[in-house]
């Protein structure tokens, strides 16, 4: 029969290499690419009033979800939007305990949200606001006249 400090110090060994063999094993890599057309938008994720960065934009993740979208550019229109990003199948119980813990290599979740920023329209004339603006005043007017109505105050 062996002595008993042998058998200590094989379990001890053994103990080792388990706790380092769960501790190097299982890893998931997930990372979220955010894209716009065109390329240069400030990104904030999750109504997150620090920015994540501009686009092409390269973040991880943790959880799977809804991510609400905040883009602006200059010259082009703000956008505001929800992307869902889907957990995989291997991410329900229980095969999350097997991929995230006992899997011995790093599973890559790479996902992409897209996004076309559509040009911010053209500003229109001056001259063709102010007569678009005194053509709603005069219908105005009008309508007040045929239903015998008061006249509104003077605004200042």
């Amino acid at each position: 029969m062996p002595p008993l400090c042998y058998e200590w110090g094989h379990m001890i060994r053994v103990l080792a290499l388990t706790v380092v063999a769960f501790a190097l094993a299982g890893c998931v890599e997930r990372k979220l690419f955010i894209r716009t057309d065109p390329p240069g938008a400030e990104v904030a994720l999750n109504r997150a009033e620090p920015l994540a960065g501009t686009t092409p934009l390269e973040t991880p993740f943790t959880h799977y979800g809804v991510y609400h979208l905040r883009l602006t550019r200059e010259g082009f229109p703000d956008f505001e939007g929800e992307a869902p990003v889907t957990a995989p199948w291997w991410a329900y119980p229980p095969f999350d305990l097997f991929t995230d813990l006992l899997w011995p290599f790093t599973i890559h979740d790479h996902r992409e949200i897209r996004v076309a920023l559509p040009p911010r329209p053209e500003p229109r004339e001056l001259d063709e606001v102010r007569a678009r603006h005194a053509a709603v005043i005069e219908r105005g007017e009008s309508m007040r006249r045929h239903f015998g109505g008061e006249a509104p105050p003077e605004s200042r």
